[in-house]
């Protein structure tokens, strides 16, 4: 492998934000899916005019973040990482790819494969006549309500593989739903505000589609609401859209001018953001920080 190709180019979403050091020149970039910390500094490297390989998902969800990047910074007086112009070379030179299609990129044949972590998240292949490689980026072997599990890959002769979780043995997903479950219902028959911090990519639709799967009408507010409507372009990225349009047509989603309207009787609120690094979540703690009855459910690390 050589440096042509750059897999993935993400920031992290701290406060300020962090971005990656040093004078990468790809002729190639391969994005594996919508998430800050693999796609959120792409459009840096407009300049270049490189070719950009991804899923049309990833595509878009890439391109809503990017946005949503620059509004933070400017209301933050922070310096933009990247103009509206490279967020429109990003979309113009983005070369969009379904799962196990080939392509040609910088002269390796590349293919992608359904990851399961997130809609058009995808593991990368690539080979030429000197060798192979896979590059898993996130990947998730377990069936969700959102998606099905991650597909098989081919061999390869060098593996880069994802370790977030590596030896942790985690509960049981319908034992984690259940005490999920239980607690929002217990919180709410309290007379309580059940807060569900919430990743806006992935992580707001499957938190909904449990909620309504046991019949818990709920609160959705911030970018989760948009996402939403960016996977309804995507059918084929989903294990059950008509699933998904049921969850959210339970849940009411939430005019931002109108928040305090939430918290007139209690009920579950899904938003962002996941971490409570900033969104509509910050409203929600500093109305009810202090309610014994009311409690704050992490859905994500």
């Amino acid at each position: 492998m050589d440096d042509n190709i750059l897999l993935d180019y993400g920031m992290k979403p701290s406060d300020p934000p962090q971005y990656p050091i040093g004078g990468v020149r790809p002729d190639s970039i391969i994005v594996s899916h919508g998430h800050l910390d693999h796609c959120g500094i792409v459009p840096n490297l407009m300049d270049l005019k490189p070719d950009i390989f991804l899923t049309p998902v990833t595509r878009d969800l890439a391109s809503l973040l990017a946005r949503d990047t620059m509004k933070i910074a400017r209301i933050k007086g922070q310096v933009l990482p990247f103009i509206i112009e490279d967020v429109r070379d990003f979309e113009l030179h983005s070369n969009i790819v379904d799962y196990g299609v080939e392509f040609d990129a910088s002269g390796y044949n590349g293919r992608l494969y359904d990851a399961g972590h997130i809609p058009g998240s995808a593991s990368i292949y690539l080979e030429n006549p000197t060798g192979s490689l896979i590059y898993t980026g996130d990947i998730d072997q377990r069936e969700t309500h959102l998606l099905g599990p991650a597909k098989p890959l081919p061999n390869a002769d060098v593996l880069i593989v994802e370790s977030t979780y590596f030896g942790t043995e985690h509960t049981s997903r319908p034992e984690l739903e259940w005490k999920f479950i239980e607690s929002i219902k217990e919180t709410i028959d309290g007379g309580g505000w059940a807060l569900i911090p919430a990743f806006a990519i992935g992580r707001t639709q499957e938190v909904l589609m449990i909620l309504e799967e046991h019949g818990i009408e709920s609160r959705v507010d911030g970018m989760g609401v948009d996402v939403y409507n960016i996977l309804k372009k995507h059918p084929a990225y989903l294990k059950n859209q008509d699933l998904l349009d049921k969850a959210f047509k339970l849940a009411s989603k939430v005019n931002p001018r109108e928040r305090s309207k939430v918290l007139e009787e209690p009920c579950a609120v899904v938003t962002t953001a996941g971490m409570l690094s900033g969104g509509p979540i910050l409203y929600y703690l500093k109305s009810i920080y202090n309610d014994p009855r009311s409690k704050i459910l992490f859905t994500g690390y």
